[in-house]
């Protein structure tokens, strides 16, 4: 944590506390993503996503690219930049988890997919989704406001 001054190392570690409290609500048991590996702000959420079930999950290209409904080309590229970018491990320690069935929206980015989940699944507000995915929250707000326009069009 170098280069952070004393408040800041304590306030991001109650932050890291307050992920390990509980999860979200989820619709089914199946398999999910901690929320803590999007806590690397300098990974994108895709990248990290990418670098978490590649890395800690052994998951092929091909498996990532069928779990996230996306293609397994860009895929690939998208680790091989993560792995440019990328200091250190994922934290995999939250007990919050993001299940992998939301991203079967093929319209929606996977940033957008998070934060439709986490504003209207996890009912979190958007200050709690821009902390959760360091972020500003005026932009997960335009995020949020982008998807939702991409859903009256497809309905």
């Amino acid at each position: 944590m170098a280069g952070l001054s004393y408040h800041e190392v304590e306030l991001l570690s109650k932050f890291i506390a307050f992920l390990h409290k509980e999860s979200p609500p989820s619709d089914s048991a199946a398999p999910g993503v901690p929320l803590s590996i999007f806590l690397h702000s300098e990974l994108s959420c895709f990248e990290a996503l990418v670098c978490y079930l590649r890395d800690d999950l052994g998951h092929s290209y091909k498996e990532i690219g069928r779990l996230l409904h996306r293609q397994s080309g860009p895929i690939g590229v998208t680790y091989r930049n993560a792995l440019k970018k990328k200091t250190g491990k994922l934290d995999v320690s939250s007990l919050k988890q993001i299940p992998l069935e939301i991203f079967d929206q093929e319209h929606y980015t996977i940033f957008e997919c998070i934060v439709i989940y986490l504003k209207d699944k996890a009912r979190f507000s958007f200050s709690e989704i821009a902390k959760y995915l360091c972020r500003n929250y005026r932009t997960i707000w335009t995020v949020y406001q982008r998807a939702k326009k991409k859903e009256e069009v497809v309905k």
